[in-house]
């Protein structure tokens, strides 16, 4: 299984909307990091975020030993919330801390 199909699987099974969920894998500039973005509804950030953190940094520890065992690649997780009736996604100001930095992506 992949990195991406791993992340994926994973957050299916956390959210309420598992159709809602988009995981995308990006080269990074950075030699040997592979980034991943996932998009989910907004109904369901507080879901993979968990509790301070919690759900989403496990979910980062499970994906980046993976990716030791497997590739040695660093794999930066970023999630995005899926804006009502909008193409764009962006990050909460209360989930900044855990999430990417706030800015708007097309989903292409």
């Amino acid at each position: 299984m992949n990195l991406v199909e791993l992340t994926e699987t994973i957050i299916k099974k956390i959210v309420s909307d598992p159709d809602s969920v988009n995981v995308k894998e990006f080269e990074s500039d950075e030699e040997n990091t592979v980034q991943i973005e996932v998009m989910i509804s907004s109904d369901d950030l507080g879901r993979v975020i968990g509790k301070e953190g919690h759900t989403i940094n496990a979910i980062r520890t499970i994906v980046q030993a993976s990716s030791y065992i497997n590739d040695n690649k660093k794999v930066p997780i970023k999630i995005f919330r899926k804006l009502k009736n909008c193409q764009f996604y962006e990050t909460p100001v209360s989930a900044r801390r855990h999430l990417s930095k706030p800015i708007c992506r097309m989903d292409l």
